[in-house]
């Protein structure tokens, strides 16, 4: 009679994890949730938010720097507990398509939330002509971006 090795389950919940993490990120790399993590990338709307993953599957990611859990909720109110995809506060969740105005809810370690609108979920509010007359000091209608308006 011949004998089968059967592989202990904790040792599949681990791969299983591990592939989901990385299905979750597989449009960026570890240089960018380094840069993201120490506030030095240059584009914090390409890791974070909802972000299209293939012609089916969609992720949104959140980072907040104390948060030990995460979670997604959807207009629908129902909730999507996030995955940790960096200790240093990455959550990510798959879902079905985007979801601008959806809420982030963020749970520390003594044990308050914070519950907030994620703020990646809408466009970014500068185009390149602003940043270009930003940038060469010709802005005439800033205000109108971002906010500073009485």
């Amino acid at each position: 009679m011949q004998t089968r090795k059967i592989k202990p389950i904790g040792k599949v919940m681990k791969t299983s994890v591990k592939k989901q993490k990385q299905d979750l990120c597989r449009n960026i790399n570890s240089d960018d949730i380094e840069r993201l993590v120490g506030g030095r990338h240059h584009n914090p709307h390409a890791i974070l938010g909802s972000h299209q993953l293939d012609d089916e599957n969609w992720v949104v990611r959140a980072w907040h720097p104390r948060a030990v859990k995460a979670e997604f909720r959807l207009p629908d109110q129902s909730i999507k507990v996030m995955s940790v995809i960096d200790e240093r506060g990455l959550f990510a969740a798959p879902i079905d398509h985007p979801t601008p105005g959806s809420t982030l809810i963020f749970y520390f370690m003594d044990g308050s939330n914070w519950e907030t609108v994620d703020p990646y979920s809408f466009s970014p509010s500068l185009g390149e002509l602003d940043l270009h007359l930003l940038r060469e000091g010709r802005h005439q209608r800033l205000f109108n971006h971002l906010g500073a308006i009485c």
